[in-house]
């Protein structure tokens, strides 16, 4: 049965990570015994193996490590990466103060080392705790300051989730007509990043996210080819039928030559 293959497959990641916190062990065990210099990278390997398994306490314990040793070896980006995990094992216990505190140091190093990578993470990861705490408009804040440090070489499939959880928040808050300009942009961006990349499950998302968009602006012709290609994928993809909400798409395709008059042709 479907239950019985999950029940497998979990058995097999859990023994999957099992085995790569003792391979894991035994490696940073060696290296402090015969080569102690660097050995950040081990005890945060250590630490995330611990955190997948929700073992939050040996995690810490290992990131604490990581921090600990990084910075004796001046080594910042572990310094960085293990304050940030630091945050991530107190997230994983639901103790966002402590959480927001190791962010913040983990920005001030990778700001230090011009990491633009690690300090759009930061506010990306910030961005979640914010939803969280209830803070949707300090959560949209933080995404924009994501957007702003993304590098030009970042990866374009997160880049796009980016762009699409901006959009979602903005949508999900009564977008007054500037933001929805801004969403407009945003998810053209995103749009024209999973016609690059083959992404036909974030093709449909950000299809979804125009098609609100073109609604709310009154822009039904588009709201209406983007709408069809939302449905489209999805019930390709999922073979449901699908309904626009609030907007209806036939509604929207009633309003087309109303709303949208074609300009007549110039003398």
């Amino acid at each position: 049965s479907t239950q019985s293959r999950s029940s497998a497959a979990s058995d097999v990641y859990k023994r999957q990570l099992d085995e790569a916190i003792e391979y894991t062990l035994l490696t940073v065990q060696e290296k402090e015994k015969y080569a102690p210099a660097n050995l950040f990278s081990g005890y945060i390997n250590l630490g995330l193996n611990y955190l997948n398994t929700n073992n939050n306490t040996e995690a810490l314990k290992y990131f604490k490590l990581g921090y600990q040793d990084s910075k004796k070896q001046g080594a910042f980006l572990g310094m960085g990466l293990s304050l940030k995990n630091i945050g991530e094992a107190f997230a994983a216990d639901s103790i966002y103060d402590s959480t927001l505190h190791y962010y913040q140091q983990a920005k001030k190093v990778f700001l230090h080392i011009n990491d633009s990578n690690h300090v759009s993470r930061y506010y990306m990861s910030t961005s979640e705790i914010l939803v969280a705490l209830g803070k949707e408009k300090e959560a949209q804040d933080s995404l924009e300051m994501a957007l702003t440090y993304f590098p030009t070489n970042g990866s374009q499939r997160l880049k796009i989730h980016l762009l699409n959880t901006q959009c979602n928040y903005m949508l999900t808050n009564n977008p007054t007509y500037p933001e929805l300009l801004k969403i407009e942009k945003m998810a053209l961006e995103a749009y024209d990043l999973t016609q690059e990349t083959g992404l036909i499950k974030e093709e449909a998302r950000v299809s979804k996210f125009l098609f609100h968009a073109y609604s709310l602006l009154h822009k039904n012709e588009l709201a209406v080819k983007y709408g069809t290609t939302y449905m489209t994928i999805s019930d390709s993809l999922f073979n449901t039928s699908i309904t626009l909400s609030p907007l209806n798409l036939l509604f929207c395709l009633s309003l087309i030559h109303i709303s949208e008059p074609t300009r007549q042709a110039e003398i």
